[in-house]
Formats: C-alpha cells, structure tokens, sequence
C-alpha cells in the first residue's frame, strides 16, 4: 500500500508500506527521505514532529498502521509540527499586602429580642420601653441612641427626651414673592 505523507512545507512524501509496519517504521521512513523538520538548537531526544491520520495523532510507536486503522491502499498521513507552550499560561505573582486584613465583626445573635421591647409592670400590665414611630405604621419602634431615638424604616429622629416638634409648614406668600423676583 501507499503511504502519502504531507509536509509542512508544502511537500509530498510517497512511501510503501505494509498495514503490519508500526509507527516508528514509518517515522524512520520519513527521516530517511528527508521529511522530518530538524531543530539544533533542541535536544536530539525530543519529537519536534507529530503525525495525524484522520483526526487522530498516531503517536505510539509501537503499535502498526492496522491498529490505527490505516489499511487503504492510498492513505494520506500528515506531518505536523508541535506546538510549543500549553502550559496554563503565565504564572502571575503573588501579591504582598502591607498591612493585615480587616477582621470581620461576628455578629452575635440576640436572644429573644422581644423582651427588651416591653417590661411586665405589677398585676401584669405590659409597659413599653422604646417609643413607636409617630410617622409609621403601629409596631415600628424606634432605636434607641446615646443622644437621640430615630426610626430605621422612615429616618424621623428625636432629641432624647424631648417631644417630637412639627415641621414648619411651607409659606402659602413663599409663591408670590418668587414670582415677583427678577434678575438684573
């Protein structure tokens, strides 16, 4: 059977083989005719050369043609170099930080947090500790702080024991002035 062998330059090697030839007969072959791509700056040792039958790389030496199922009478095999690399790509340095990571705050899980809400006065009357919300809806507490209460959901915050004052109402003669108003 024939044996056509296509280089990388361009070129066609003919050689004569038998199905039960292995892949090392067939290399040698190659070297012979001068097909085999010669690096001296390399090691002697190292295949600078694949061959490729049909998608598939024949690279075990020792097994014949048959087994890879080479058994046309005119099989095409090609010679293609190896590509260098492939190793995961560039090893990236590891970074030295200067000062140590911030520790995280464990938040410790307060346990029933509905009793410091309220306090059982005498007969079992129920007295709330922390003020509602006048703004929101019934059941919304306020958060107690060092210097004022505030409320979490709305934002309205207090002075510590103060009453809540109203907000100044808008000026109805706020309009009218501004529209009086020109630019020089």
């Amino acid at each position: 059977m024939q044996i056509f062998v296509n280089l990388p330059s361009q070129r066609t090697l003919t050689l004569s083989a038998t199905p039960s030839d292995t892949i090392a007969d067939l290399k040698s072959a190659i070297q012979s005719r001068g097909g085999a791509i010669s690096i001296s700056d390399h090691r002697p040792d190292e295949q600078y050369y694949q061959l490729i039958h049909g998608g598939k790389l024949l690279d075990d030496d020792g097994r014949t043609l048959a087994e890879y199922g080479i058994r046309n009478q005119f099989a095409t095999v090609n010679l293609l170099p190896r590509l260098l690399g492939g190793g995961g790509g560039k090893k990236r340095k590891k970074k030295v930080f200067s000062t140590p990571k911030k520790e995280k705050k464990d938040k410790e899980k307060e346990k029933l947090p509905v009793l410091k809400l309220y306090k059982v006065v005498g007969g079992g009357v129920l007295e709330r500790l922390r003020k509602e919300c006048p703004k929101c809806e019934p059941g919304n507490f306020m958060a107690d702080h060092g210097d004022r209460v505030s409320c979490g959901k709305c934002g309205l915050s207090f002075a510590r024991n103060q009453p809540p004052t109203p907000q100044p109402a808008a000026r109805e003669d706020a309009e009218e002035e501004g529209k009086e108003f020109r630019c020089r």
